[in-house]
């Protein structure tokens, strides 16, 4: 299928899962949710005026959408529902928004993501991640 990890490729997302760190973006204190599909953390890169966002990667190596299989995309979808409502709570926010990231055009070289900002409607979400 659509593959674009190098032979090697060391996921930093399955380092997370695996209860690694990758300081200075993730730290294993930033996981809120773990089970038997699914982990989520908050991201350290927060978008400049929200107050959250919550990085969602099943636990098992899935380097793109098109290998996610319908089962495992609902835990991955449902442990996204339960982290926005987290959010509508903690931050009172007026609105939530996911995004699901693909390829390296599509701001991953490997590992799908879907990630969940509390929205307040006065931010900006660009297409690219800030790297440092």
């Amino acid at each position: 299928m659509y593959r674009h990890a190098p032979e090697g490729y060391d996921c930093p997302f399955c380092a997370v899962v695996r209860g690694g760190e990758r300081p200075p973006w993730t730290f294993r204190d930033d996981v809120v949710w773990l089970d038997g599909t699914t982990t989520a953390w908050v991201n350290g890169r927060w978008w400049e005026h929200n107050p959250g966002n919550v990085i969602v990667v099943p636990n098992q190596h899935v380097e793109n959408i098109y290998e996610l299989e319908r089962e495992l995309a609902a835990d991955v979808h449902e442990t996204a529902r339960r982290m926005a409502l987290a959010m509508k709570t903690a931050y009172e926010c007026g609105g939530i928004s996911t995004r699901q990231h693909n390829e390296p055009v599509g701001t991953r070289k490997s590992g799908t993501t879907t990630s969940t900002s509390s929205r307040a409607g006065r931010e900006t979400i660009s297409t690219a991640w800030r790297t440092g």
